[in-house]
Order: structure tokens, then sequence, then C-alpha cells
């Protein structure tokens, strides 16, 4: 019952910055690296949600395809990391041709990495309902490739935040900004140690 409950907290929070910023996101609607920010948290808290046990368990019941939520948990999650990447490059560093082009690559990838891990998942013998889905299905054919593909990509995102961010951190000379941008390679830093765990794992 406890680790149910504090499955919840990490959404909760998720849902309340989203709730919390709302507002901001109203007023400046026509501003892209707004936009990018609200898409960010939308996604982010969207996948916390997604994997909670069990909302997980109604999706599968609900389309009648076992074990579906966790590819599209996973697959939002990689949706959250595109945003932050869309919102650091508009934001941060590039301007013009230059931040278009690092979104198109970015989104390109994207696309690439959803296909390679929904046939690799369609593919895998992983069709049985599984409450722990990754102790039940880690050794099974096919989900090797689909976690290498899937961390590859947080992985380029993980470098993209925490270079962009710590090093205009460096530049800015507003306080605040230059905190909230060391937080934020915090976090990315954070997320690129989950990244090289699970990927030596």
């Amino acid at each position: 019952m406890t680790a149910e409950i504090l499955s919840l907290v990490p959404a909760v929070l998720a849902w309340a910055a989203m709730a919390y910023k709302l507002p901001a996101f109203r007023r400046n609607r026509q501003d892209p690296s707004v936009r990018a920010f609200a898409l960010s948290l939308f996604f982010l808290a969207l996948a916390l949600t997604v994997l909670l046990p069990p909302v997980a368990l109604w999706i599968d019941r609900v389309t009648g395809l076992a074990n579906l939520s966790r590819l599209l948990g996973n697959s939002v999650v990689l949706i959250a990391a595109w945003a932050v990447q869309i919102f650091v490059f508009r934001t941060l560093d590039y301007r013009g041709d230059g931040a278009r082009s690092r979104i198109q690559l970015a989104s390109w990838a994207l696309v690439a990495v959803l296909i390679a891990m929904s046939a690799l998942f369609a593919l895998a013998p992983v069709h049985r309902e599984a409450a722990e889905f990754w102790q039940r299905y880690s050794t099974a054919p096919l989900m090797l490739e689909y976690r290498l593909v899937y961390l590859a990509y947080m992985g380029l995102a993980v470098i993209n935040i925490v270079r962009h961010s710590w090093r205009y951190a460096g530049m800015t000379v507003q306080p605040s900004l230059s905190l909230g941008l060391r937080v934020l390679a915090l976090g990315g830093l954070l997320g690129g140690g989950y990244v090289a765990h699970e990927g030596l794992r």
C-alpha cells in the first residue's frame, strides 16, 4: 500500500506544476519556448500517470493489448524529453536556421526511435499481462534492443539539456535564471546517471 501511495507522488507533483504554470502559459501561448515548456510538463505528467499500476492495467484492459501501457509510457517519456530539448534550443542557444535544424534533427530522431520501439515491442514475446513488467520480461528476445533504443534517445536528450543549460547559466546576468538553469542541468545529470546505470545493467 505504501509503495502504491509513493508511486502517486511524482505524478501528482507533475500535474501540480502544470496547473501552477497554466496561467502563464495562457498569457504567453504565442511564445514558442513557452509552448515547448508547457508541452514538456504535460507529457512528463502524462507519462508518470500512464505508468501508474492501476492506470496501466486499465489501459491494457480497455485496449485488449497486454502491456501496451509500458510502450505508451516509455514513448510519452521520450516525447517529454523531446519537448525539453525544443525548449532549450529555442530559449537558450540557437536562433533562426540553427534552432530549426536542431529541432528537426531531434524530431526525426524521436520519430525513428518511436517506430523502432513499436516494432521491437510488437515482435517481442511480451503479450501476457505482467504487473512487474521488467522483472518478467527483461531477458525476453528483443527487449534488450528495445531498452537500448529507448536509452539512446534519453542519453541524447540529457547531453543536449545539460550542455546548453550549464553553458548559459554562466553567461546570464539574471541570478534567478542562472539558478534555474543550474537546477535544470543538475536534473539532466541525474537523468544521465539513470541512463548510464540502466544501460550498464
